[in-house]
């Protein structure tokens, strides 16, 4: 059997994971832990992944602290170690190796940020009733933070929602090009029905009658600004700016921190692991575990059953740009 270079392993990753629909920040994430591994074993002697043990995963991310001018987050070490155990899984499912060397290893948890992330019920409560409904873009707000809460959905998602996407009689609504380029429904509690219902017929025609380009296009978004166009990042933005402020529960707030409690009271609340993973739109239910770790304790036995894996990576630019470039050097 011949062996397995870095050129061969970086193409078969490449191509798996297009496959699978991982985003192309995803894909580029990974190549690049796959070089900063790479470079690990040129330093080694190793130019055969056939030939890396379970002790290369302990031996990288030492390797990889010592060699970190500025030092590295342990948050940081923890997800390169999460990519590593992906490639070599990807490695063995394409039938590259025989078998992974780091199946066995338990990972870095990041559980504290996720839980200090989330936010509690009564925390909720009062970061929600904070917003006041005693105009056009008060109600409009309200509504944008119910549906986040309430449906879990990604801020993204939320400002791509049509007001197609709303089905009504269903009471449901339709997730257009989501992570993966993935469709999904997702059902919509009488609260946020009710919001929604409120928000279309009282509140959305007065904002899209202030679109000046009203005669030559008409608005399909759900969410509109005070101007009539399409509600943007910078909006979105500035409302959770101005409701951190007046709500003042301590706790820096985002669409993806009332997404973490979504998915943290469902499960406090008894739901099925895999039910909050159709929800939440996880191409894997890897992504979705960590929120057990937050969950009542006769979860526990459903968190030691699944192995936790984070598929939303993020690195610390300045070590991966480093690794890169000694990486770069180091196959001159």
């Amino acid at each position: 059997m011949s062996g397995l270079s870095f050129i061969e392993a970086e193409a078969v990753i490449a191509e798996a994971m297009k496959y699978r629909n991982y985003t192309r920040a995803s894909i580029e994430s990974y190549l690049t832990n796959l070089k900063m591994f790479d470079l690990y074993l040129r330093h080694k002697g190793v130019p055969d992944y056939r030939e890396v043990k379970e002790k290369d995963y302990y031996d990288f991310l030492d390797y990889t602290e010592k060699k970190s001018k500025r030092g590295i987050k342990r948050e940081t070490l923890g997800k390169y170690g999460i990519t590593l155990k992906r490639i070599f899984a990807l490695l063995e499912e394409e039938e590259k190796i025989l078998q992974s060397p780091f199946a066995g290893i338990e990972t870095m948890k990041n559980i504290r940020r996720i839980r200090e992330m989330t936010l509690t019920e009564d925390e909720m409560d009062k970061f929600l009733s904070s917003v006041e409904m005693d105009s056009p873009i008060g109600i409009r707000n309200r509504v944008i933070l119910e549906t986040l809460y309430g449906t879990g959905i990604r801020a993204r998602e939320l400002m791509n929602l049509d007001v197609s996407d709303f089905l009504k009689e269903e009471r449901m609504l339709f997730i257009r090009n989501g992570k993966g380029q993935k469709d999904r429904i997702v059902p919509l509690g009488p609260n946020v029905y009710e919001y929604l219902k409120r928000y279309l017929s009282q509140v959305r025609p007065k904002l899209a009658r202030r679109k000046r380009e009203a005669r030559l296009h008409r608005e399909k978004a759900l969410f509109l600004g005070k101007f009539g166009f399409r509600l943007g990042p910078r909006i979105l933005e500035r409302l959770f700016d101005y409701v951190r402020k007046k709500s003042r529960i301590g706790k820096h707030v985002t669409p993806h921190v009332m997404r973490h409690s979504f998915a943290t009271h469902l499960i406090n609340g008894g739901a099925d692991i895999r039910e909050v993973q159709l929800l939440l739109g996880h191409a894997s239910i890897s992504s979705t575990e960590i929120y057990v770790n937050l969950a009542s304790s006769r979860l526990k036995e459903v968190y030691e059953k699944y192995h936790p894996l984070e598929n939303e990576l993020f690195f610390d630019v300045r070590a991966r740009e480093s690794y890169i470039l000694d990486w770069q050097e180091a196959k001159k």
